[in-house]
């Protein structure tokens, strides 16, 4: 009976630190989701203004130090199009070469306002150049992008939007 008993014992003392060690790792998950939502709220609301002060760059001449940090400039520009591409419809980026060198076109809707543009470096200005929004695909286009994109996109809406700023005062 001794050994019976000892053996239930040691089952459920083993089981039951089986069970806070899941409950301490479902703790530590949730932490990390939590952590890993303020990140997100942290850079969901970093990014408009990223992206205004990306594209105020873009639309205004600014001389950097040399060649190689304005075409450095093209390129992150090009990837916060990218990025903003992935989240936001309507959004398209575009690289080529051409006389000017490496370009840069961006055609961004953020929060229905339109900027349709060309970026590229003459020597080590930055320069733009405005194009008009004109016609989109009249061919129905097939969004792809996963949940979080789209969940991303919508939150920059709202973010742009003011809706996060009646929320967190209340």
């Amino acid at each position: 009976m001794f050994k019976k008993l000892t053996f239930i014992m040691i089952i459920l003392t083993t089981w039951g630190g089986a069970v806070s060690a899941q409950s301490i790792y479902a703790d530590i998950a949730s932490e990390m989701a939590k952590e890993g939502i303020n990140q997100a709220e942290a850079k969901l609301n970093q990014l408009p203004d990223m992206l205004e002060e990306g594209l105020d760059i873009a639309t205004s001449e600014r001389e950097f130090e040399s060649n190689e940090f304005c075409l450095g400039n093209v390129q992150a520009l090009v990837n916060m199009g990218a990025i903003t591409a992935n989240i936001m419809p309507f959004t398209k980026v575009w690289t080529y070469e051409d006389n000017r060198g490496p370009v840069g076109k961006l055609r961004i809707m953020l929060n229905g306002k339109k900027i349709h543009i060309e970026v590229y470096c003459s020597g080590s200005i930055l320069k733009s150049r405005e194009l008009p929004w004109g016609n989109g695909s009249k061919v129905p286009q097939e969004i792809s992008m996963t949940s979080l994109s789209a969940l991303l996109g919508v939150g920059l809406n709202f973010e742009l939007q003011g809706i996060f700023d009646d929320a967190k005062s209340e």
